[in-house]
């Protein structure tokens, strides 16, 4: 099994809805644990059925509906996350589903910009400190590290605050905020970031502040930081290529 036939005959989304036989589902495991793309899809889709069977059960509405809102969700999030491969037929899908639910169809697009504008905490590799307010960073940081972020904020912001050109502080106070949803203080922060110009923190700043963006459903803002995080062709290029590829799906999808 190779890529052309997973994509070719949807292996991934029978995979996940247990359509294979004992043979196939094998041969696709025996192919995804070697292939990243492949392997990425899988988790992709497994994100997607979990949060559809959290909202399907939350909501107490008759079977039709649900279904419905549940098929808008899904043909919207896989387009973003296949979009090289089904762009097109994600947009007519999504023409479809808008005919039946454009309420629900709105909806799904809020869900996968949710999807995209999930955060993980980048990990925090302790460096050599100077200045005031020091052993305070310390422990924010080290409050961070145990994700009691309500604490780390309030150390950060008492260092950012004597030192405003401290980018590590600004920095993961804004990554605080996100993982917070405190969305706009969030946003602010990584702004002030990326205004200190160059840093170790630059790339991801602009990499999380278009999460923050998204957060606030502002895709063209998002997009922007996306590409400067692209420019600088650092370690978190990757990543904003990819998010940024997926959010062209999800915005073409309108």
């Amino acid at each position: 099994m190779n890529c052309d036939d997973v994509q070719e005959q949807e292996i991934v989304e029978k995979y996940v809805t247990g359509r294979l036989s004992g043979g196939e589902a094998e041969a696709f495991e025996a192919h995804y644990f070697a292939c990243e793309r492949c392997c990425e899809e899988l988790q992709t889709l497994q994100t997607v059925q979990s949060v559809l069977r959290r909202r399907t059960k939350a909501a107490h509405r008759p079977l039709q509906a649900r279904w419905l809102a549940a098929a808008a969700m899904l043909l919207v999030v896989l387009g973003a996350a296949w979009w090289a491969h089904r762009t097109g037929s994600l947009r007519q899908a999504v023409r479809i589903a808008r005919r039946e639910s454009p309420v629900r169809v709105e909806n799904a697009r809020d869900e996968a910009l949710a999807l995209l504008a999930r955060v993980d905490p980048p990990r925090y590799v302790r460096s050599v400190l100077r200045g005031d307010g020091q052993e305070r960073f310390r422990e924010a940081m080290r409050q961070y590290s145990l994700a009691d972020y309500g604490a780390a904020a309030a150390g950060l912001q008492a260092v950012a605050e004597k030192d405003p050109q401290n980018s590590a502080a600004q920095f993961y106070l804004g990554v605080c905020y996100l993982m917070e949803d405190r969305n706009s203080e969030a946003a602010e922060r990584l702004r002030k970031t990326v205004a200190l110009g160059d840093s170790p923190e630059l790339g991801h700043a602009h990499l999380y502040l278009a999460k923050a963006l998204l957060r606030r459903h502002d895709t063209a803002g998002a997009e922007v930081e996306l590409r400067q995080a692209i420019a600088l062709d650092g370690e978190q290029r990757q990543e904003a290529q990819r998010l940024l590829e997926r959010l062209g799906a999800v915005s073409s999808a309108r």
